[in-house]
C-alpha cells in the first residue's frame, strides 16, 4: 500500500512513467528533449542549467584567484560558498579575511530560494521529457520548437510581466521575515554581536530560555499578550470606525458628500512614514506641540500606558480612511430600491 502511494507521488513529480528520455534529462537539463528531437525545448531547459554552473564557476577561485592567507571556503563559488557560510554562520572574526554571520545567512537564504528554483525546474524538465517521449510513441507527433515557444509565451506572459513585482517582494517583506526567523534560533546577543563577533546556531536553546528563566517568561507573555490585545483593537477600531464614517456620509442627509470624503481620505492619502514622524514630533514630552499647547509634560511616548493607547489612536488616524473608502464601495453597490 506504502508503495503504491510513493510511486503515484513519484508520478505526479516526473509523469505517468520514467523513460530514458527522462533519464537523461535527470542528469543533464534538455538532453531528454534532444533525444526526442525538440532542439529548441532543449536549449531552452539547458539554458538554465548553464546560468547556474556559470555563475557557481565564475564566482570561484578557480577564475577570480585567491590570496595569500585566504580561507579555502572563501574560494568557492557563489552556491557552495553560501550555503557553507548558512551552515557555519562564519569561522574567522579577525584580521584581513573576516566573517559577517548575519551577511553569510542572507546569502543562504537567497541561494537556497534560487536553488529551489533550479529544483522545480529540473522536475519540470524530466515529466516534460518523459511525457514528450510517450506521447510521442501513443501519436507518432511531436512538438515543435515554435509550438512550444509559442506555448511558453501565452501561458508564462502573466508570470513574466509579474516577475519584477515577485522579485521585488521576496527580497523587501519574503527575506526579511525569513532572516528574523531564523535569527531567533541563533545566540545573537549583546555578547555575540556581528560584524565584531560570529554567532552560532543554537537550535531552540532560546525558546526553551523562555518556558525556563523566570525573567524571560515574564517578558515573553508582557510582550505576546499585548500583540494579541494589540492586533484586536488595532483591527476592531479601524475596521468599526471607518464603517461607521462610511455610513455617515452615505446618509441622505449629508451635503458635500464628496467634499468630506477627500477630507476624510487625506490622513490616508500621505505616506504613513511621513504620517508617523509628524506623530512622533507633534507627541513629543520635552518639545512637542501637543504638549506646549496644554502647558502639560505628559509622556505620551514614555510612558508604557501611556505609550500604547497612543498608538490605537495613531492607528486609528491612519487605518480608518481606507476601511472608509472600503465601506463606502460596498454600501454604495447596494441595491437602494
Amino acid at each position: 500500500m506504502s508503495k503504491n502511494k510513493t510511486q503515484k507521488w513519484w508520478q505526479k513529480l516526473i509523469g505517468q512513467k520514467m523513460t530514458a528520455s527522462g533519464w537523461l534529462s535527470f542528469f543533464v537539463f534538455g538532453l531528454g528533449q534532444l533525444k526526442n528531437k525538440q532542439k529548441g525545448k532543449a536549449l531552452f531547459f539547458f539554458a538554465f542549467q548553464f546560468v547556474y554552473i556559470a555563475i557557481e564557476v565564475l564566482t570561484s577561485s578557480v577564475v577570480t584567484g585567491s590570496l595569500p592567507g585566504q580561507p579555502e571556503y572563501w574560494g568557492y563559488g557563489f552556491f557552495r560558498k553560501s550555503l557553507y557560510g548558512f551552515i557555519t554562520l562564519g569561522e574567522t572574526t579577525g584580521g584581513r579575511f573576516r566573517d559577517n554571520s548575519p551577511v553569510m545567512m542572507i546569502e543562504g537564504i537567497i541561494a537556497i530560494f534560487l536553488l529551489l528554483i533550479l529544483f522545480v525546474i529540473w522536475i519540470m524538465n524530466i515529466r516534460d521529457a518523459n511525457e514528450s517521449y510517450l506521447s510521442y510513441k501513443r501519436t507518432g507527433e511531436i512538438q515543435s520548437s515554435k509550438e512550444f515557444y509559442k506555448e511558453v509565451f501565452e501561458t508564462g506572459f502573466a508570470y513574466v510581466v509579474s516577475a519584477p513585482a515577485l522579485i521585488l517582494m521576496l527580497f523587501v517583506s519574503i527575506l526579511p521575515i525569513i532572516f528574523s526567523f531564523l535569527t531567533a534560533f541563533t545566540n545573537w546577543d549583546a555578547y555575540h554581536n556581528p560584524p565584531a563577533d560570529l554567532i552560532d546556531w543554537v537550535g531552540f536553546e532560546n525558546f526553551t530560555k523562555i518556558i525556563e528563566l523566570p525573567g524571560w517568561r515574564t517578558t515573553f507573555l508582557g510582550v505576546a499578550s499585548w500583540t494579541v490585545i494589540w492586533a484586536f483593537l488595532a483591527t476592531f477600531t479601524t475596521f468599526f470606525g471607518g464603517l461607521l464614517l462610511a455610513m455617515v456620509i452615505n446618509n441622505r442627509r449629508v451635503v458635500c458628500k464628496k467634499a468630506w470624503r477627500t477630507i476624510l481620505i487625506l490622513p490616508w492619502a500621505i505616506p504613513s512614514m511621513i504620517s508617523l514622524l509628524v506623530f512622533k514630533n507633534f507627541l513629543n514630552q520635552t518639545y512637542g506641540p501637543l504638549n506646549r499647547m496644554l502647558g502639560m509634560d505628559i509622556p505620551w511616548l514614555n510612558d508604557p500606558f501611556l505609550a500604547k493607547v497612543t498608538l490605537l489612536v495613531v492607528n486609528f488616524w491612519l487605518g480608518v480612511p481606507y476601511f472608509m473608502m472600503l465601506m463606502t464601495g460596498m454600501l454604495t453597490s447596494f441595491d437602494k430600491t
